[in-house]
C-alpha cells in the first residue's frame, strides 16, 4: 500500500468513527459517504476524481473497512433518518423504475468516462509515435 492510500486509509477510518460517533458530523440532510470523500479532498488537497479513485481502491482491497464504511451510510441514511422508508413502500413498479433509471445513468457515466480515456490513450500513443519515431 503506498504512503498515499494509508494516509486516505487512516482519514477515511477516522471519519467513519466520527460519523459513527457524532452523526451531526454531516451536515444536515448531506450524505455520509459524500462526506467523506469531500474530507479526503480537503485533508489530501486531491481532486475530487482523485478523491473518488482513492476511496473506491480503498475499500474495494480492504472488506472489514468496506462493511464499516456501507453500516456507517446504512445508519445515517436508513436508520437515524429513515430514508428507506419512502423506498420501500414504492410499488413494485416504482423501484424497478428507480434502479433502471439509476442503472442508465450509471453506464452512461461509465461511457463518457471510456470514451475519454479511449481518447486519451489516442493522443498519447499519437504523440508517443509521433516524437518517439523521428
Amino acid at each position: 500500500m503506498s504512503k498515499e492510500q494509508e494516509i486516505a486509509k487512516s482519514i477515511i477510518l477516522q471519519e467513519i468513527h466520527q460519523i459513527d460517533s457524532k452523526a451531526s458530523n454531516v451536515k444536515e440532510n448531506g450524505c455520509a459517504a459524500c462526506h467523506v470523500l469531500f474530507t479526503l479532498v480537503t485533508k489530501m488537497q486531491i481532486s475530487e476524481q482523485d478523491a473518488s479513485e482513492l476511496l473506491s481502491e480503498i475499500l474495494s482491497k480492504d472488506p472489514k473497512l468496506n462493511d464499516l464504511f456501507i453500516e456507517m451510510v446504512e445508519t445515517i441514511h436508513m436508520k437515524q433518518r429513515m430514508m428507506g422508508v419512502t423506498f420501500s413502500i414504492k410499488t413494485r413498479e416504482a423501484k424497478d423504475r428507480y434502479v433502471d433509471s439509476n442503472f442508465k445513468n450509471f453506464l452512461e457515466e461509465l461511457s463518457i468516462d471510456l470514451a475519454n480515456y479511449v481518447q486519451i490513450y489516442y493522443y498519447v500513443n499519437y504523440f508517443y509515435h509521433q516524437f518517439h519515431y523521428k
